[in-house]
């Protein structure tokens, strides 16, 4: 069998192939230890390649959101129980989504989605959320109104947990820490770009109040291996996030869509029509060439085998 794979991770290299001390509590990864990833883009030789069983099976699948909804599920298990709390859940793109629909169905009292997208709420509410908050412009300039509407849901009380799905320094990691009651959780997922901002800062009034912050990230495999679980089990019905389905060679027009937030886009799926003879995509539109088996076999035979580069 020959690949050549096509990955790319703009800002953080740290599951590529070296010796990496990892921050992942899982036993297959440990500090020092040599690990594959694909968070450069890369060519791979085919012996550490293995094709899909059933690969139309993978591609047509809610399966294919195993690694974010991991990455929600070992959010969610950091807060402990969330049964009978009032949850905001800042930000309804894919991952917010996940966590509204997981908060949901683990039994929180309200499970607040916020967003600047219309179209993201409405499949918040299909996914369980309890009450939806649309947020113009800015999140600054709207905060007060925010959290007003925070109030009376809750009774007054606030937020006990806000989880920032974002990571927006100064507008939605400020929020979330303002909508939560004294000594509630404010919970750090979304990351804010690293060329932008090399720190986190915390406001001296949540500080005062005693908010508490969680930071989650490096989800152990146990936790991608509960996600395959639940959604080969029809737990978790993530179907409303594949608003789209276009074929591999209009890969540009979907990046273009979801860049621009057009057609009420959350998630494109897109299929490989043309196929060679070992069920691969004949063609990588990415790279604006067309790769065959024989010439991807050619370059294959250029890499070191496993034993030289050893």
């Amino acid at each position: 069998m020959s690949v050549r794979a096509c990955g790319c991770h703009p800002r953080r290299p740290s599951w590529r192939t070296s010796t990496h001390s990892t921050t992942a509590p899982d036993a297959r990864a440990k500090p020092s230890k040599r690990v594959l990833g694909a968070h450069r883009v890369f060519s791979a030789n085919n012996e550490v390649c293995a094709p899909l069983r059933s690969p139309h099976v993978w591609m047509s699948s809610p399966v294919l959101l195993i690694e974010p909804l991991g990455t929600v599920l070992h959010a969610v298990k950091k807060l402990g129980s969330v049964i009978d709390l009032s949850i905001v859940v800042v930000g309804q793109g894919q991952n917010g989504l996940l966590m509204t629909a997981v908060l949901a169905s683990a039994g929180a009292r309200h499970v607040i989605a916020l967003d600047r997208l219309p179209n993201r709420l409405v499949v918040s509410s299909q996914l369980g959320a309890t009450h939806t908050l649309h947020v113009e412009g800015t999140v600054p300039s709207h905060a007060d109104e925010v959290a007003a509407v925070v109030s009376k849901i809750t009774g007054g009380r606030m937020a006990d947990v806000c989880i920032d799905m974002v990571g927006h320094q100064g507008a939605t990691l400020d929020l979330c820490a303002r909508l939560c009651r004294v000594s509630g959780t404010a919970m750090l997922f979304g990351l804010p770009p690293a060329e932008e901002h090399d720190s986190m800062r915390i406001r001296f009034p949540d500080f005062f109040r005693n908010v508490q912050y969680v930071c989650s990230h490096s989800p152990g495999m146990e936790m991608f291996a509960l996600a395959l679980d639940m959604l080969q089990q029809g737990r978790i019905d993530v179907r409303p996030l594949f608003t789209h389905t276009l074929a591999f060679t209009q890969f540009i027009s979907a990046y273009e869509m979801a860049s621009n937030y057009t057609d009420g886009v959350i998630k494109t799926l897109l299929t490989f029509e043309e196929r060679d003879e070992d069920g691969l995509a004949g063609r990588c539109v990415p790279c604006e060439g067309e790769h065959r088996a024989d010439e991807r076999d050619e370059r294959s035979r250029d890499l070191p085998s496993k034993r030289a580069r050893q």
